[in-house]
């Protein structure tokens, strides 16, 4: 008996194929009627088997666009044949004639392959990534690619093309701290407490970060830092109160846009007095099972709070007006890893970056307490001129 789990993806006919890194265990093919399909092969084990697979494909497209990984040429003869099993799933273009890209294809648990969500120009000159740095107008933009996942929790890579991972340089080892913000292509926020009183030798960052046990993932961008600039008014004394807890990356060299990396908006000044109630965070770090660190980013929605309100469940001397809180109270949230990272909201179909993750309340066992207490993040709107002061941007 064995389970088989496939994305639920639906993909028309194919003019064009995209570059195959899994060939051992997959290819494409025609079914009797001519309709495109992929075709996996693997070596069943005795008892249940699992298969996963994820496919990636320029544009949004609908959750339909694959098909159900199924038994071919059906499941009694897959369950009784020794040796090699064939698995189908059916699989149509896009617009530009080009069949979705398989990305990763994991057996009992083991990617047997995997590569860049990236489709190039081999295929299709016309869907190269633009080489061209993107105008403030373009910032807050979700990649064009879709992925397809059926199960967890994790989103699509370029989902948050900004999204950055901070590695500290412990002897010869890079050790992921936090989560940051791109806001231009060379500069990163994040929160000064990941920074602080660290030279900038000691500091990488990394762009179009999705696998964080794949250093030389496909696509990411490292990059050394040239400057790092805290808050002048953050101080470790306030680290119950995190006020100004907020640091500028300089990267050593600036990042080319594309899907997988690109900016995020800036708050604008006109709306510093407005209050949204929903807010998404996005990042690597401790889950609820008590993984130290996920392997992909996750995100979670989180509702922005009055002062009131969070006065009554943080434990802070004073909520300062300068920072904001925000959570759910059910368990779900920011928790070890993820400061740093922004709150992000959408507006006209742009993402902005609107708090950054600050601080968090632990139980006495070290356990994210964000069943009973809200998380506080500094307020962006309320440091927008000291920002942008310092990356050249007028007000």
């Amino acid at each position: 008996m064995f389970l088989l789990l496939a994305m639920l993806l639906t993909v028309s006919i194919a003019q064009q194929l995209p570059e195959n890194a899994c060939s051992q265990y997959f290819k494409y093919v025609l079914s009797e009627t001519g309709d495109s399909q992929g075709e996996i092969t693997l070596d069943l084990q005795n008892g249940r088997n699992r298969i996963d697979v994820r496919f990636s494909q320029r544009g949004y497209q609908n959750q339909d666009a694959v098909g159900s990984l199924l038994p071919y040429p059906d499941q009694m003869i897959v369950r009784t044949k020794l040796g090699a099993a064939q698995f189908r799933l059916s699989l149509w273009s896009d617009a530009q004639g080009v069949l979705p890209k398989l990305t990763r294809l994991t057996f009992n648990d083991v990617t047997l392959c995997s590569s860049s969500d990236l489709i190039f120009d081999r295929m299709n000159p016309n869907l190269t990534p633009s080489l061209n740095a993107q105008s403030a107008a373009e910032c807050g933009q979700e990649s064009l690619f879709s992925s397809f996942i059926q199960m967890g929790r994790e989103y699509p890579r370029g989902m948050y093309p900004w999204l950055a991972a901070i590695y500290h340089k412990e002897s010869f080892n890079l050790l992921f701290k936090c989560g940051g913000s791109l806001v231009s292509n060379n500069l990163v926020i994040t929160a000064a407490h990941c920074v602080y009183m660290k030279r900038e030798d000691r500091i990488m960052v990394s762009l179009g970060r999705h696998d964080l046990d794949n250093f030389n993932e496909d696509g990411a961008e490292s990059r050394h830092v040239l400057r790092i600039l805290n808050h002048p008014e953050y101080s470790t004394r306030l680290a119950q109160q995190p006020d100004a807890d907020i640091a500028l990356v300089t990267l050593d060299q600036p990042v080319i846009f594309n899907d997988i990396i690109s900016p995020i908006c800036l708050w604008e000044a006109a709306e510093s007095e407005i209050l949204d109630d929903i807010g998404t965070v996005a990042g690597w770090g401790t889950d609820e099972n008590g993984n130290v660190l996920t392997r992909y980013p996750r995100d979670v929605r989180a509702k922005i709070v009055t002062e009131l309100e969070c006065a009554k469940k943080i434990k802070v001397r004073k909520v300062l007006g300068r920072s904001f809180c925000a959570g759910n109270l059910d368990g779900s949230g920011p928790c070890l890893g993820d400061s740093g990272g922004g709150l992000m909201i959408k507006r006209n179909n742009r993402w902005l970056l609107r708090g950054i993750v600050s601080l968090g309340q632990r139980s006495l066992v070290g356990i994210c307490n964000n069943t009973h207490q809200y998380v506080l993040y500094s307020d962006l709107s309320k440091h927008m001129t000291w920002i942008k002061q310092n990356i050249g941007l007028s007000l």
